[in-house]
């Protein structure tokens, strides 16, 4: 036996094998922003590139070591070339590429307007791109709409680990610091350039589409619907007698006039309320999304603020009366029947310099007791509307 195997072995072929070098890994995400990580045994020293490849510059720069990491701080869309050199030369070398990617935008609102104004610019990205788009928004049924017109986005409504995406995007409307959440200051663009701006895309207004079942209400006469709350005072028409003055008018032309707000009454118990202008028909309540949908579609025309269903009336191609004056015209969407009185204090919202304090109702910042929509007539509205009827 020993003879054998003795045998076997001289006959038997020897090869030698070096050992594997140890090496160290290099990993990237653009998970909220762009990151390099290099992981290993080998002690090595490197630099790392944040570039942005379209215009070439050197975003962000960095010196690390093996088991370190470098992050940019940007957080909104850059085309990344990601450059990594060690010992004068570079080792590592990728651009940025979306295609069949899982990807996930956040939307970082609960608001109906920034939703719908956003739907437009975020389905442009996922047609750009080519990736595997999830959106997460904070709004069941419309989320639930979404869907059904958009068979290219996957719309979510928790938010499981960041970990399953190769990049995030989070899109919002920042009240405080927004210098690394989008390249341009929100207060000085449109809404829906909020949402272009962080994704990185050529700005032009883009209407969501909105897929819904349509209602045949039986009405006896023709109506228009009106949305007369907000979120702030600031945000109302705060002419004591505008809304009656317009529904007066309205019913003298043969209208009926329908409010569709969610509460018939809204404001600070401390301060001041809003309700439900004199001669309007009674229409509020917490509804199904489908149903005023149908209310607005079914209407002549809507008249409403600068709020989410006004955007709503906007999204369903219905003519929209807007009237504003704590926001200059461009920070909404497109409208020939815009209505701002610009001879008085206006558009404290697009300011910059003021900083807006939500807990503040009775928020005023140059401290004009709202003359910018107290001071916008009854007939400066109706005259708008004379050119509907």
């Amino acid at each position: 036996m020993k003879e054998s195997l003795m045998q076997i072995y001289s006959t038997t072929g020897k090869s030698f094998k070096e050992p594997k070098k140890a090496h160290n890994t290099i990993e990237v995400s653009f998970i909220d922003s762009a990151k390099v990580s290099i992981d290993g045994p080998v002690d090595q020293e490197y630099t790392v590139k944040f570039i942005n490849n379209q215009n070439g510059q050197i975003v962000y720069s960095s010196n690390i070591k093996n088991n370190m990491w470098s992050k940019s701080t940007v957080q909104y869309y850059v085309q990344w070339r990601i450059v990594v050199e060690s010992g004068g030369q570079t080792i590592f070398d990728q651009v940025l590429n979306l295609k069949d990617k899982k990807v996930l935008v956040v939307v970082d609102s609960q608001s109906l307007g920034d939703i719908l104004a956003y739907t437009g610019q975020i389905n442009k990205f996922q047609v750009k791109h080519s990736c595997k788009l999830d959106v997460l928004i904070f709004n069941k049924e419309l989320a639930q709409t979404l869907s059904s017109s958009y068979k290219n986005i996957n719309f979510l409504l928790d938010q499981g680990s960041n970990e399953d995406y190769y990049a995030v995007y989070k899109i919002g409307y920042p009240l405080g610091e927004w210098q690394n959440r989008n390249p341009i200051d929100p207060r000085t663009i449109p809404l829906q350039k909020v949402a272009s701006s962080v994704l990185g895309l050529e700005f032009a207004e883009e209407k969501p589409i909105l897929t819904f079942s349509i209602n045949t209400l039986k009405e006896n006469k023709k109506y228009i619907t009106i949305a007369t709350q907000s979120t702030a005072q600031c945000k109302y028409w705060n002419n004591e007698n505008g809304w009656e003055e317009v529904i007066k008018y309205l019913n003298k032309n043969g209208y009926d006039v329908w409010c569709i707000d969610r509460f018939p009454a809204f404001g600070n118990q401390k301060q001041r309320m809003n309700f439900i202008p004199k001669g309007a028909i009674d229409k509020t309540g917490d509804l199904p999304l489908n149903l005023r949908m149908s209310q607005i579609y079914n209407s002549e025309f809507f008249i409403g603020l600068g709020s989410g269903l006004s955007w709503l009336a906007w999204a369903l191609n219905k003519p929209t009366v807007l009237i504003s004056g704590f926001s200059k015209p461009f920070a909404e969407f497109e409208t020939p029947y815009r209505i701002i009185n610009e001879s008085v204090c206006n558009g404290c919202w697009n300011d910059p310099t003021l900083k807006f304090e939500k807990s503040d109702w009775m928020w005023c910042p140059r401290g004009k007791n709202f003359e910018c929509s107290s001071k916008i007539t009854s007939d400066m509205v109706i005259k708008k509307i004379s050119t509907l009827l």
